[in-house]
């Protein structure tokens, strides 16, 4: 019974985190759980397709078009787009075995600098705190951010394509029908794709 309740729950949570590529990435939702009891599930498909659509560089021209759409005064051609598509989901592949072992120290090396600045501060946590659907959880320091923000709203995220904001910025995204899932915010710094975190 307490499984079906928490699947049941961490199901609601996984949809309301998620947000279209039209605004800013949603502030993920969390489970009402302690730090100790927070279970990771990485379906082992996920990983396998992932590391196959890197392994066999499979690129589309439609799906180059879709990532370019907002790109303004910027050309990325179609070998740029296929390099940093094949960068981002490596990113992505090591992120998900980060968030499966819970792993803060390595998923650090992963925060833009102003991410690490910006969730450091501890009125931006408080905040946060109280915009969750789970009251009681105390957001205080930026390992709390990792095992209660960022984990639950990623540990099922089915990452399929990029979107460009600048030459510099993508999202990694779920495509669906009317709108795109944004799971991921990537900046390229020194050739290097870092996770930018939503602010407030």
């Amino acid at each position: 019974m307490k499984k079906a309740l928490i699947l049941v729950i961490t199901t609601v949570f996984f949809f309301l985190s998620c947000t279209s590529t039209k605004n800013t990435e949603a502030t993920p939702d969390v489970k009402n759980t302690s730090e100790e009891q927070i279970t990771i599930s990485e379906k082992p498909e996920k990983q396998e397709n992932l590391e196959k659509q890197i392994e066999n560089n499979r690129f589309s021209k439609s799906e180059y078009e879709r990532s370019i759409e907002e790109l303004k005064g910027v050309t990325v051609t179609f070998d740029e787009f296929k390099q940093t598509k094949k960068d981002i989901l490596q990113v992505i592949s090591e992120l998900n075995k980060i968030i499966k072992n819970k792993d803060y120290q390595s998923w650090l090396d992963y925060l833009t600098p102003e991410s690490k600045e910006y969730w450091s501060d501890p009125v931006n946590l408080a905040n946060v705190a109280t915009r969750l659907p789970v009251k009681g959880i105390k957001i205080r320091n930026l390992k709390d951010y990792f095992n209660y923000v960022f984990i639950p709203a990623r540990q099922n995220s089915q990452v399929e394509e990029i979107r460009y904001s600048s030459k510099n910025v993508v999202k990694a995204v779920q495509p669906l029908e009317k709108e795109d899932l944004i799971f991921y915010v990537f900046e390229n710094h020194s050739d290097n794709w870092l996770l930018v975190l939503e602010k407030n």
